[in-house]
């Protein structure tokens, strides 16, 4: 099998470069086969699985994961040539969707450092929340503002059951691009929804973005609203990295 893996992108390399849709592909492929050891030996080194693995395996296995795949954001090229984006449906944020760097020919580094999509120093939320119990839905309208820094801009994280229906960088609305199968291109100033994060496509770091999004939120154990119960606690307001932001709702 880990044999396999490789010949499929060798076979595919033009100039030391790799196609990206097949690149996508494998990487698809190979994590909906459910083999651990198949999705190791994608990685540079088979420890740098170790989260993924870990993640995969409490919420439901390797074959309940989404993974896209899309070029790595402007100002954040040094990480590699694409990410592969593994997203779940997160419960209380004990775990998160992993962010991988891609080689031009293919190969998984490590996670990216968590704690690098954490830099702003200050950052704060605003939210307009109205609950519909009897549709166990809930629409949200935040705020997000963040003191003045000079990293790349920020990825935020909104979890997999809420649709982004706005968004909104320092008051200029942005066209929403959902990255759905096919390896895709962002164009400048598309907001890229790709699993459970959301990423302004430019190299402009401003202060304040405005997000609306609405979810039906119902499950058994988890994240629900009912008639009875209102359970929110994995990632449903817009954050940047996984840190605590102090929060204003109303």
């Amino acid at each position: 099998m880990i044999i396999l893996a490789y010949t499929m992108l060798n076979g595919l390399w033009h100039g030391g470069r790799a196609d990206a849709n097949q690149i996508y592909s494998n990487i698809r492929l190979t994590v909906e086969s459910g083999s651990e050891s198949r999705v190791r030996a994608l990685f540079r080194t088979k420890n740098d699985a170790n989260y993924l693995i870990a993640m995969a395996s409490a919420r439901g296995g390797l074959r309940k994961l989404d993974v896209k795949m899309i070029p790595a954001p402007p100002g954040w090229e040094q990480t590699g040539a694409y990410w592969a984006i593994f997203s779940a449906l997160q419960d209380v944020e004990d775990h998160h969707d992993v962010i991988v760097p891609v080689t031009e020919e293919g190969v998984l580094l490590a996670e990216y450092d968590e704690q690098q999509l954490d830099e702003p120093s200050m950052v704060k939320v605003k939210a307009d929340v109205h609950l519909v119990p009897e549709e166990s839905r809930v629409d949200v309208k935040a705020t997000l503002s963040i003191q003045a820094s000079n990293i790349a801009p920020p990825i935020f994280r909104l979890n997999l059951p809420y649709t982004l229906t706005k968004f909104a960088v320092a008051g200029q609305s942005r066209p929403i691009l959902k990255i759905d199968t096919a390896y895709t291109i962002p164009k400048p100033n598309d907001v890229v929804r790709v699993g459970g994060l959301i990423i302004p496509w430019t190299r402009e770091n401003k202060r304040e973005y405005s997000f609306e999004h609405t979810g039906m939120i119902k499950s058994e154990n988890e994240d629900k609203i009912d008639l009875n119960t209102c359970y929110l606690t994995a990632w449903w307001l817009p954050t940047i990295g996984r840190q605590p932001i102090p929060q204003e709702i109303t």
